[in-house]
């Protein structure tokens, strides 16, 4: 934390797994894009409580993981993954990518969202 928010950190601050698929290029001309945000947006909670929430469809596209993966992840962070596990309908969708695929395969995030949004 620097003066209240929590500047971007750096691309060697990620696993592997998470920036492999981001050439030098793309760390050199999207890095000094990245924003600091302010410290509280990552700690602290939002308060929920509309049990209708859990109604509403969930498409989570993720990089790397499949849903059973992910819901494995989920089940460790405690009252995230209360909440994921409450939702009726919820759907994983592996990218195959890093934690940016706006950078690395911007294509393929698209027609996922696309698809997400129209219920493909």
């Amino acid at each position: 934390m620097v003066d209240g928010v929590v500047p971007f950190p750096g691309w060697d601050f990620f696993d592997d797994e998470d920036v492999s698929d981001l050439d030098a290029t793309t760390r050199e001309r999207t890095a000094p894009l990245a924003r600091s945000v302010p410290v509280r947006v990552p700690t602290d909670p939002i308060p929920l409580g509309d049990e209708r929430r859990f109604d509403v469809p969930v498409v989570v596209l993720s990089g790397g993981f499949d849903h059973d993966e992910l819901v494995a992840a989920l089940a460790k962070w405690g009252p995230y993954g209360d909440e994921a596990a409450a939702v009726k309908d919820f759907r994983v969708v592996r990218i195959g990518s890093g934690h940016w695929p706006q950078f690395s395969v911007p294509e393929r995030l698209a027609e996922l969202i696309v698809a997400g949004v129209s219920g493909a």
